[in-house]
């Protein structure tokens, strides 16, 4: 049965006008009564709400927030805030300063009256919406590989291919501020790398970024450079990530997870072909390509539910019926704008050790190549 937890807390009016709550209420779910089982959880949960006093929903200057026109919705990007800057589109200008000290939601109005609501950004949004100087790993990838991964906050992550800095930030959202695990991220583009940490940077006050060590070189060095079993999971975006398996299977821990992100069929196939002729201890588990099918659910004015009647020429005097009542109506079909194909996500477990091979026979076949059959673990 749901409890009454409204009623534990005291809320109070701040300057402006923003029911916040009381940093001397007494925090309890002793007035609940026997609706809840068990109270010491709920109390623990209240206290800590209580006790967290970090201002993370006010905008201040150096942060990145999206404006959404009242209007027509649009929805732009700025930042990072200045105390100078200034921004300008179409229906008018719009100072940094005059954001700063808003809460999300908010609006505000630009130097010709035009309506404007404040809003942080998602990861997902902000990555989309971010310059980026290279094509990142779109969201519904990013969702899926970071599920493949199974992350604990304690695991050590490697990736290869910084980019854009777009799945780097998706990594250690899903790790969480304070985590004790890092994520290593290696490209070979200095300018990739500097163009990641400032984009980590500049999000949510670069409460993430040390999760993340950036590295600027060859992969293939920094594989060399790691002792075994030093990785609890890998993501390999490159244009050649079969070169690498054999010291990925070095470095991944037993049991541990790498998810090849290719373009083209035949490259997770060359993954697969590599495993099996090298033998490296790897089980393929699943081979993916994500799809994501946004539809328009909204509601929509029904203006002649029966039929637009015909008017009658002016000559004639013909009484016309009144309009009817304005009636709703729900739109439900697929957005205008389809999904096209981004990546085939390739699954691979480290097995480490003695594992189900199946070679084939020689000397039935008469043939000297002998390969290695990947047998999926059960």
């Amino acid at each position: 049965m749901r409890g009454r937890v409204a009623a534990a807390f005291t809320p109070m009016v701040n300057g402006q006008g923003r029911r916040v709550l009381s940093s001397s209420a007494t925090v309890t779910s002793t007035n609940l009564g026997d609706e809840i089982d068990e109270k010491a959880p709920l109390d623990a949960f209240l206290a800590a709400r209580a006790a967290h006093t970090a201002d993370t929903n006010t905008v201040a200057l150096g942060d990145m927030v999206i404006v959404r026109d009242i209007r027509s919705g649009r929805r732009n990007l700025i930042g990072p805030l200045s105390e100078d800057g200034v921004f300008s589109n179409t229906v008018g200008n719009l100072s940094h300063r005059d954001l700063v000290g808003l809460h999300a939601r908010d609006v505000v109005r630009n130097h010709k009256g035009q309506l404007l609501a404040v809003h942080f950004p998602t990861v997902h949004e902000y990555n989309l919406m971010a310059y980026r100087i290279a094509t990142p790993i779109y969201p519904k990838d990013a969702s899926a590989i970071i599920s493949m991964l199974d992350l604990q906050p304690s695991s050590f992550t490697l990736e290869t291919g910084t980019g854009t800095g777009g799945f780097t930030l998706a990594l250690a959202a899903a790790y969480g501020a304070g985590a004790s695990g890092k994520i290593l991220s290696v490209d070979l583009r200095g300018s990739h790398t500097r163009h990641a940490r400032k984009h980590l940077k500049r999000f949510r006050r670069g409460s993430l970024l040390p999760l993340v060590e950036f590295v600027t070189g060859d992969i293939a060095a920094v594989l060399q450079s790691l002792p075994d079993h030093a990785l609890d999971g890998a993501v390999v975006d490159l244009m050649d990530p079969h070169l690498h398996l054999a010291e990925l299977a070095r470095v991944i821990r037993p049991d541990g997870v790498v998810v090849v992100y290719v373009p083209s069929i035949t490259q997770a196939i060359q993954c697969l072909e590599t495993v099996r002729r090298s033998r490296s201890p790897f089980a393929s588990e699943k081979c993916v390509v994500v799809s994501e099918d946004e539809w328009v659910v909204k509601p929509a004015v029904v203006k002649w539910p029966e039929g637009k009647p015909v008017l009658p020429a002016a000559a004639e005097a013909v009484e016309v019926e009144s309009t009817p009542p304005l009636q709703y109506n729900w739109i439900c079909r697929p957005t205008n704008q389809p999904g096209g194909h981004t990546a085939f996500l390739l699954q691979l477990r480290c097995t480490k050790g003695p594992r189900d091979v199946a070679t084939r026979d020689d000397d039935q076949e008469g043939d000297d190549d002998k390969t290695l059959a990947i047998v999926p673990e059960q």
